[in-house]
């Protein structure tokens, strides 16, 4: 169970990452 709900954590922080990257590339083109 901990292990699934570390996976979940990661998998978070890698779509935050993601939002953000794309938001500051959007941001650049705009």
């Amino acid at each position: 169970y901990l292990r699934d709900q570390g996976k979940d954590v990661e998998l978070y922080k890698a779509m935050e990452m993601y939002q953000g990257a794309y938001k500051l590339l959007r941001d650049e083109v705009a």
